[in-house]
């Protein structure tokens, strides 16, 4: 038999943040998406329920054994989860869409207790990053390898 991959289990440490955050908060994944058995919506990694083992918050988005259609319908309905879907499946929003989605982010975040936006660089495009940013008003936390991890302005402890 050939030798089999090894890839490495540690959790990037910017994660302690997350776990000293109140229980009550949540945490975005950046690319997002919602995934089951046998459909996908945006692009959910199963590595994000792997971080979430290290730091106990709920996530935006996941996976599920079976996620009914319905639910995926009342995602989709959420204009700012279907943006979040749209560009993690590389597409662009256009420009009055993107305009208005950016004036609703901070009460999205608010009403969905988004404390913590993380984004992988090397899934994420620059388009879905740059729209987050702006949309959630982000600020920089810390960067470790491929992951930034972003606090919305207005979250508990940010500046």
């Amino acid at each position: 038999p050939a030798p089999r991959p090894l890839y490495s289990a540690a959790v990037p440490g910017l994660y302690r943040h997350v776990a000293a955050a109140p229980a009550d908060v949540r945490v975005l994944e950046l690319p997002f998406g919602i995934r089951d058995g046998t459909s996908s919506a945006g692009n959910f990694t199963a590595r994000s329920q792997y971080f979430q083992t290290a730091h106990g918050k709920r996530l935006i988005g996941g996976y599920l054994s079976r996620v009914s259609r319905r639910r995926i319908r009342d995602t989709r309905r959420d204009p700012m989860l279907y943006a979040l879907i749209w560009l993690s499946e590389g597409n662009e929003l256009d420009p009055s869409r993107w305009r208005s989605l950016v004036e609703a982010g901070p009460a999205f975040a608010e009403r969905t207790k988004v404390a913590f936006v993380v984004i992988d660089c090397a899934r994420t495009t620059e388009a879905i990053r740059e729209f987050a940013i702006r949309a959630f008003n982000l600020q920089l936390i810390e960067s470790d390898g491929n992951f930034e991890l972003y606090r919305p302005a207005g979250t508990p402890g940010s500046p």
